[in-house]
């Protein structure tokens, strides 16, 4: 294992750095809620919500938005320092001069009114485990005591150690933080020493104890027993059931430890979290791992944190706001930032000697473990190559590498050398079978290296000399390609062609992965991706799947992993799965980007998996939590019928008006609330029920009647919906519906009709005689608005045939004038071309600077196409960012030529868009009209072509091709 386990080729080696992960975090300031970003505390609600303690006020995040918690009466933004959930569910506050608590009748203070109770900056409230009738804190270095003897009816304040105790130990006089463990006893940093009280007595720890002079101000007691203590200057442990702390503070340097506030946190995997003064420090081991800028952490200093219950970090980052590090414990990722050559990774392998090797677009790259971290060392500069597309290793330890450009390289680790192969069109994939032999699949053919008596020659099998894409190997040993001409087996050196289920269609750079129970999953078109079994020569459909139950229909990569989950990746990140049931993940989740990349996947010896995209590299480090049974939440409150507050458990009842309903939903699922939808329906208005991924609803009236409003939530992409929250409520019907005005009514009525009727006979003969003078006037009418209608129809053709937003001809528009260039070409006998052009990373453009952006691209786009086509070619807008140009009686010299100068026109000139100057470029797909051709196959050949286009790097121009060359 010379080469992955010793590789010392220097010549190769032109740069090594150790790198650090970069993680993912979602921010939170002022445009959510936030008018303050000075933050002191954390607490989570039992109902799921954040509270959060900044300079001015108390804010509550429950999903969707901050919003300023009343507290203390007469003030709109106290300061509030300290925190804290008693066992009865109250929420205790506290500010420099009042300690509060929050419960279901509202806010109430603790203490004479106006009293100023001189509470310490940058100390907590401590509610004792197991006794709601006592809580904790300090005022001028002294601990005290809130305390109720009627179950919260009244409250004292006093101190906690009575004048025996604190002359015994005088250090107590001087506290500078507080903590109760499991048991109820209290740590407190006594002067320079840790004292701990319970039960009546003192316990002191200081010197002799292993705990040396320090401000001691953070405590922590871990799952496992272990109280940890954290001063300005030292980190110090207990472990359960010694008598002697120890220091745990040698890797870490005593000046990144002195802070103003310093905490200590444990997370769901049991491991100890502290601030320092460049970022976070964990415990794991042994040893401590700080995160910081290099890790994408902001540069502000923490001050708090706090886990949610679903195992986010949350933590301030000063004045960069409230940051939600997403994914924890769950994605690592690196980009160009981190050390790596590009960001756009086609290929990953790890090969047998433990190394993971990185294909990506401007280098070979390998990564590997060391004691300061993972190491990125660059190996592809001598090799001269480049758009590394696969990698794969034979038996001898050399690594067979495919190029983007065509090149097939070998590294021989014994000779130190390399070697290059005679070049192929575009390299997809290279395959080592079990039997060792070197598959590589090219868009010139399928080909495997002859290898005999020291020989390095490419020989093709016995298949169609066309596009092979992806390549996998069953448990069997049969080898299965996909290709543009279908799939093929290789079966014990016997070839087939695999006849495919009618309802598949396929699609460019068809992939293709293992299933469970000897199944394959194979993407395309039409279902997006199909699960097949395949008896003799002939594959059945087992199952499908397609949009919505994947994010995208845009497959790019298909890969199985040791468990037999399916990996699908898409342009909106990756869906797995496991047998039973299908989950997502992306960039929302911690993923570094949802651009995924073909071949860009390797599934770990650990269960991990490393994904590829356009963006940089993901490691995802615990698959099975994504399909983690976590029932999802929803809160329906702040419901109004006008000014009438809708409460769920009560039918309320309102008197009939013109009154406006509104509601506010959201989810603590704060891992997925982006991605959210409510499902809602509101009987005796809505029909059918509605959807949204707004959090604040409005009815603007609601008809009198009995109604029912039912709300879910929906988080489609990993099939989860809440359980529904119902609101009830009746608004009383107008006096004129009620039965006694029916019955006034109804007797009124027989009145009037015989006085109507005797009425009616008087005027019958001068109402016909009106109605003749009428009838004729309202004939000349009738001619004049026929003549009206008309015009109106014509308008509305013109309206029906073109795109509103570029002014061109629309989808179906475009579609007829296809249909009738194609008879009269067949007809007159002349040439005819279809191009199919596509605006290059308009999601990009989207997502950064807007759709009104967008929009302006896709205008100039059409303005750029007009100006560059003949007066008697065609345009129309296909969809989207798509276009179809249609090009009659030209030749192919003349076409190509055509069809360059418009890529040209298209990329020479900058967009402008706003202030931005973006540099846009488009793809284009170009297919001549067959002999046999309908319209939809000439569509077809212009969509591969284009596909083929983009898979090749974007901006440029391919044909489609036939056995016989290009489509004429």
């Amino acid at each position: 294992m010379q080469l992955c386990t010793a590789f010392t080729l220097p010549w190769l080696l032109h740069s090594s750095l150790a790198v650090a992960q970069r993680f993912t975090f979602q921010n939170f300031a002022q445009r959510d809620g936030l008018r303050n970003l000075n933050f002191n505390c954390m607490l989570q609600e039992g109902n799921g919500s954040l509270l959060v303690c900044t300079e001015f006020g108390l804010y509550r995040y429950d999903g969707s938005r901050f919003e300023l918690v009343p507290t203390v009466e007469g003030s709109s933004s106290p300061l509030i320092q300290g925190i804290a959930q008693d066992l009865a569910g109250r929420i205790w506050v506290s500010t420099p001069q009042r300690l509060l608590y929050r419960d279901r009748l509202g806010v109430h203070g603790v203490g004479p009114a106006g009293q100023n109770l001189k509470i310490d900056l940058q100390t907590p409230i401590v509610a004792t485990p197991g006794d709601p009738s006592q809580v904790y804190f300090i005022s001028q270095h002294r601990l005290m005591q809130a305390r109720t003897q009627d179950n919260g009816v009244s409250w004292q304040i006093l101190e906690a150690y009575d004048e025996t105790t604190l002359a015994r130990y005088p250090m107590l006089t001087k506290v500078k933080g507080a903590y109760a463990d499991r048991e109820g006893h209290l740590w407190v940093g006594c002067d320079d020493e840790l004292c701990e009280t319970g039960h009546g007595e003192v316990k002191r720890w200081g010197r002799a104890e292993g705990v040396p002079a320090d401000e001691w101000s953070a405590v922590l007691e871990d799952r496992r027993g272990n109280v940890w203590a954290r001063g300005d200057h030292h980190i110090v442990r207990l472990g359960k059931q010694e008598s002697q702390f120890v220091s745990e503070d040698k890797d870490v340097p005593a000046t990144v430890l002195e802070l103003r506030k310093p905490c200590l946190i444990e997370d769901p995997q049991g491991r100890i979290l502290t601030n320092t003064a460049d970022g976070l420090a964990r415990w794991t081991q042994g040893s401590w791992t700080v995160f910081n800028k290099q890790n994408g952490l902001p540069g502000g200093l923490v001050q708090t944190m706090i886990f949610d219950r679903q195992g986010s970090l949350w933590f301030d980052g000063g004045k960069a706001g409230l940051q939600r590090w997403v994914g924890y414990e769950q994605w690592e990722n690196w980009t160009t930032e981190q050390g790596l050559a590009s960001n756009l990774i086609w290929a990953i392998m790890r090969c047998a000697g433990g190394r993971l090797w990185l294909g990506t677009e401007l280098d070979l790259e390998r990564m590997e473990a060391t004691p300061q971290g993972r190491e990125l060392q660059r190996v592809g500069k001598h090799l001269h190559v480049r758009r590394v597309q696969s990698i794969a290793e034979t038996a001898d330890d050399h690594l067979w590498i495919g190029s983007d450009d065509g090149s097939i390289v070998e590294f021989d680790s014994e000779r130190k050398s390399s070697r290059l192969l005679a070049g192929e069109r575009n390299v997809y994939q290279v395959l080592v079978d079990r039997d060792d032999r070197v598959w590589v699949l090219t868009a010139s053919g399928l080909f495997w290296v002859d290898r005999s008596g020291g020989r390095r020659e490419m020989r093709l099998p016995p298949v169609p000399p066309t596009r092979f894409f992806r390549a996998v190997e069953d448990a069997s040993g049969d080898l299965i390609f996909t290709s543009d001409e279908g799939i093929f087996r290789l079966s014990k050196e016997r070839w087939s062609h695999i006849q495919m289920p009618a309802s598949y269609k396929p699609a460019y750079n068809t992939q293709i992965a293992m299933g469970k129970g000897g199944t394959f999953w194979i993407s395309g078109t039409s279902p997006s991706v199909l699960q097949i079994r395949i008896d003799g020569d002939t594959a059945t459909e087992v199952s499908e799947a397609s949009v919505p139950m994947l994010a995208s229909a845009n497959v790019y990569l298909m890969a199985s992993d040791r468990r037999g989950w399916v990996w699908v990746g898409t342009d909106s990140g990756v869906d797995v799965f496991n047998g039973a049931e299908w989950r997502h993940a992306g960039e929302e989740d911690g993923m570094v980007w949802n651009d995924t990349d073909t071949g860009a996947f390797f599934a770990d010896a650990d269960g991990s998996v490393w994904i590829g995209t356009s963006g940089g590299l993901s490691h995802l480090l615990h698959p099975e939590r994504l399909f983690a049974k976590e029932p999802l939440e929803l809160e329906l409150n702040q419901a109004k019928l006008g000014a009438l507050e809708l409460k769920r458990g009560v039918r309320s009842t309102a008197k009939w008006g013109h009154y406006p309903l509104v509601f506010h939903v959201a989810s603590p699922d704060f891992a997925r609330g982006q991605e959210l939808r409510y499902r809602y329906q509101l009987s005796g208005v809505d029909d059918a029920p509605q959807e949204t991924e707004e959090h604040d609803i409005r009815y603007s009236f609601v008809p009198d009647g009995r109604h029912r409003l039912v709300v879910t939530a929906i988080d489609a992409a990993n099939h989860r919906v809440s359980e529904p929250q119902v609101l009830e409520f009746v608004i009383s019907p107008p006096w004129w519906r009620t039965a006694w005005f029916f019955a006034l009514a109804g007797i009124g009525s027989a009145l009037l009709i015989v006085a109507a009727w005797r009425w009616s006979n008087r005027i019958a003969i001068a109402r016909r005689h009106a109605l003749e003078r009428q009838v004729k006037e309202r004939t000349r009418e009738l001619e004049e608005k026929n003549a009206s209608l008309l015009d109106a129809r014509a308008a509305l053709m013109e309206q029906a045939t073109r795109d509103s937003l570029t002014g061109i001809l629309n989808r179906g528009a475009i579609h007829a004038l296809l249909q009738q260039e194609i008879e009269r070409a067949r007809r007159e006998e002349q040439p005819l071309v279809a191009v199919m052009a596509d605006v290059d990373h308009f999601k990009r453009i989207n997502d950064i600077y807007g759709h009104q952006c967008g929009d302006s691209v896709l205008r100039e786009v059409t303005q750029r196409l007009r100006s560059a086509i003949r007066t008697y070619d065609s345009l129309g807008r296909y969809g989207g960012e798509e276009f179809l140009i249609l090009i009659p009686g030209l030749g192919d010299a003349e076409s190509v030529h055509l069809i360059e100068r418009i890529r040209k026109i298209i990329e020479e000139k900058t967009f402008l868009c706003g202030e931005a100057s973006l540099h846009v470029t488009c793809s284009f797909g170009v297919a001549w009209l067959g002999a046999g051709d309908d319209l939809e196959a000439l569509i077809h050949a212009a969509d591969q072509a284009l596909y083929q286009a983009k898979a090749n790097g974007r901006n440029r121009v391919e044909f489609a091709v036939t056995d016989a060359g290009v489509r004429v």
